[in-house]
C-alpha cells in the first residue's frame, strides 16, 4: 500500500472512532430536540463518510473484480454523502436562524434543488464517466466535468454565509463561530482538493465542521443549564419576598400553585387544609374527611418510595412542624416518590404566633426529577479529570478527608503512580503524543486496578489509586498491571513505563492516611529513579523531586 493510501487511512480511521464516540453520547443523552437530531445525523454521516473513504483507499490499485465494486460504490458514497451533509447543514441553519424570510427560505430550497440535482448527476455518472472514472488499474481519476461536483458546495457555501450574516444578530455566539467554521473549513477544502487530490483534504475539513457543530450545542446546552438554575434561584427569591408581605392574598398564592405539583394551606390551629393546586393521587387522600396531621401522613405514604417514606413523615410531621419552623420562613427536603421521581417537598410560613411559630403554612410538592439529574451530572464533571476520565484532585482530596474520618480496613491499599518519560514525550514528539502516552497509561490502570477500587489523577503525570485488596489479590493485580503496560503500544508512542509505589494498612496499622501517601510517593520516586539510572538518564536537577522534597529523610520506611 502506497504510503500516500497509508496516511490518509490512519487519519480518517481515528476520525472515524472519534466519530462513532460523539453519535454515540448523543444517543445515550436521549435529547430528541430538532437540532439535536439534525447535529445527530450529521455525525452518523460523518462516520459512513470516513468508511466509505478508508474502502476506497484500501482497495483502489486492487484490480479484483470485488474491490473494483468496493471502490467504485465506496467513491459514490463519498461524494453522495457530502451532498448530504450540506443539506443537513442548511437544517441546522435554519433552525438555528429561525426564519421567516420568503427569499432566504427560497435560498434554502434553491440550495436544497442543487444538492438533488448534483445527487443525480453522480448516479449519472456512474454510466458516463462524466464526473470521474476509474482506469484499468482500479485507480480514480476525476472526469472532464469534474469541477460540476464542486459547484453546489461552493455556491450553496456562499448562500449559506449570506444567511448567516443577515441574521447573525440573532444567532447565539457559540453557534455563530460553529456555523462560520463548518462553511470555512470545507470550502477551503473543496478549493484544495479541485487542485490536488490524493488526500482526503475535503473530507477530512467536512468532518471538523461538523465536529464544531456537535461541540457547539454542548455549549449551549451548559449555558441553558446556567440560565436555568440562575431563573430557578430568582424564582426561589421572589417567592420569598411575595411569601412575607401576602399573608391572606390567597389569590396570589392560587397563581403561583401552578408550577407545584401541589400546593396547600394548612393551618395549624383549627388543623386543616385548604387545596390551591393537586395531581389526582394527592387530591383523592386530601379529601378524606380527616384533620390535616392524618390527611397529610396518609398522602405521604401513598406517594413516597419505601426508602425515603419514614424520612418523609418525619419531615411532614404536623405534630412538631411548629417548633422546627419557629423563626424560620421556609424549610425542605428531597425524597423520591412512586410516580413523581425525585420531588421536593416544602414548607413555608405566612403567618406567626408571638413567640415566632407558624399558625399558617404553606406545603409544596415539586418535582425535580431533571433538576436532580443536571445536579448530579455538573457534580460528575467537577469531580473528573477531562483528559482520562478519572476523579480529579479536587475528588481525591474530599475522598482523603473522608478516609480521615473513617475506619480504615487491613485491605486498604494506597498507590502512588507517575509516568515516566513524559516530559520527553511532550518535547520530542509533540504535546499529542503525551496525551496519548497519558491515555495509555490510564487504560492500563483501569484495567489493573479499574474493579478493586478508584482511580484520581492529581497531577500532570501523576496519579494515585486506592483499592481494596488481600495480599495475594495484591500481587496479582500488580503484576497484571507490569504486563499490560510491558505490551502497550500507541500510535505516535511505542511503549510506555509507569513507575509506582504501594503502601497497604496491614503492613502500617497506625500511621494517617497521610503518610501512607508520603510513603508510597517515596517508592514511587525510588522506582522512578532506579528506572532512569536502568535508563542512564541524569535527573539529579530534576525540578519535580525538587518541589516534592521526597527523601528518605522525611519519614522512616516501616519496611
Amino acid at each position: 500500500m502506497a504510503i500516500q493510501s497509508m496516511i490518509s487511512i490512519t487519519i480518517e480511521a481515528f476520525a472515524l472512532i472519534v466519530s462513532i464516540l460523539i453519535s454515540v453520547s448523543l444517543i445515550v443523552q436521549k435529547r430528541w430536540e430538532r437540532i439535536d437530531k439534525v447535529v445527530l445525523w450529521m455525525v452518523s454521516f460523518t462516520v459512513l463518510l470516513l468508511f466509505n473513504d478508508i474502502l476506497a483507499y484500501n482497495y483502489r490499485g486492487n484490480t479484483s473484480s470485488f474491490a473494483r465494486c468496493i471502490v467504485r460504490i465506496s467513491n459514490f458514497g463519498v461524494f453522495a454523502i457530502n451532498y448530504l451533509m450540506l443539506m443537513g447543514y442548511g437544517m441546522c441553519l435554519r433552525i438555528y436562524t429561525k426564519t421567516k424570510s420568503k427569499i432566504q427560505i427560497l435560498c434554502f430550497r434553491a440550495v436544497s434543488v442543487g444538492i438533488w440535482i448534483s445527487l443525480i448527476m453522480l448516479i449519472i455518472s456512474q454510466f458516463s464517466n462524466f464526473l470521474y472514472y476509474f482506469d484499468s488499474d482500479n485507480f480514480y481519476h476525476r472526469g472532464k466535468f469534474y469541477l460540476l461536483t464542486q459547484f453546489v458546495p461552493i455556491l450553496g457555501g456562499i448562500i449559506y454565509f449570506g444567511i448567516i450574516i443577515a441574521n447573525r444578530k440573532n444567532i447565539q455566539r457559540n453557534e455563530l463561530i460553529a456555523l462560520n467554521v463548518y462553511l470555512v473549513l470545507p470550502f477551503i477544502g473543496t478549493l484544495l482538493q479541485s487542485f490536488i487530490y490524493g488526500y482526503p483534504i475535503q473530507t477530512i475539513a467536512c468532518v471538523l465542521g461538523c465536529w464544531g457543530l456537535y461541540f457547539s450545542r454542548e455549549v449551549g446546552i451548559r449555558n441553558q443549564l446556567s440560565k436555568s438554575l440562575e431563573t430557578g434561584r430568582e424564582k426561589q427569591n421572589k417567592l420569598e419576598k411575595a411569601l412575607s408581605v401576602v399573608n391572606e392574598q390567597y389569590s396570589v398564592l392560587k397563581s403561583m400553585s401552578e408550577i407545584f405539583y401541589s400546593m396547600h394551606l394548612i393551618d395549624l390551629t383549627n388543623d386543616s387544609i385548604k387545596e390551591f393546586n393537586a395531581k389526582n393521587e394527592i387530591k383523592e387522600t386530601l379529601n378524606n374527611p380527616f384533620g390535616a396531621v392524618k390527611m397529610m401522613a396518609d398522602v405521604i405514604s401513598k406517594v413516597t418510595s419505601e426508602d425515603y417514606k419514614t424520612a418523609a413523615l418525619n419531615f411532614t410531621d404536623l405534630n412538631t412542624i411548629s417548633d422546627r419552623m419557629q423563626n424560620k420562613k421556609i424549610i425542605s427536603e428531597e425524597f423520591i416518590g412512586n410516580r413523581l421521581g425525585w420531588y421536593r417537598a416544602q414548607f413555608i410560613t405566612i403567618e406567626n404566633d408571638a413567640e415566632g411559630r407558624p399558625v399558617k403554612i404553606i406545603f409544596t410538592t415539586q418535582g425535580i426529577d431533571e433538576e436532580k439529574r443536571q445536579r448530579d451530572l455538573l457534580i460528575k464533571k467537577s469531580q473528573t479529570d477531562e483528559l482520562t476520565g478519572f476523579y480529579n484532585r479536587r475528588a481525591y482530596e474530599e475522598d482523603i478527608v473522608k478516609y480521615k474520618d473513617e475506619q480504615i480496613g487491613n485491605d486498604f491499599v494506597y498507590i502512588s503512580l507517575d509516568v515516566n518519560s513524559l516530559k520527553k514525550v511532550n518535547d520530542t514528539l509533540g504535546h499529542v503524543a503525551g496525551d496519548e502516552l497519558i491515555v495509555g497509561a490510564c487504560e492500563c490502570m483501569k484495567r489493573a486496578f479499574g474493579d478493586s477500587g478508584k482511580l484520581y489523577r492529581t497531577g500532570g503525570d501523576e496519579f494515585v489509586s486506592i483499592i481494596s485488596a488481600g495480599e495475594k489479590q495484591l500481587k496479582k493485580v500488580l503484576n497484571n498491571f507490569e504486563e499490560i503496560t510491558k505490551n502497550w503500544s500507541g500510535n505516535l508512542v511505542e511503549s510506555l513505563s509507569v513507575s509506582y509505589g504501594v503502601v497497604t494498612r496491614k503492613e502500617n496499622p497506625d500511621i494517617s492516611i497521610d503518610k501512607m501517601a508520603i510513603i508510597a510517593d517515596q517508592r514511587m520516586y525510588s522506582q522512578k529513579r532506579e528506572y532512569y539510572q536502568r535508563k542512564g538518564i541524569d535527573r539529579r536537577n530534576s525540578q519535580q523531586d525538587r518541589v516534592r522534597g521526597l527523601d528518605n529523610n522525611i519519614i522512616s520506611d516501616p519496611l
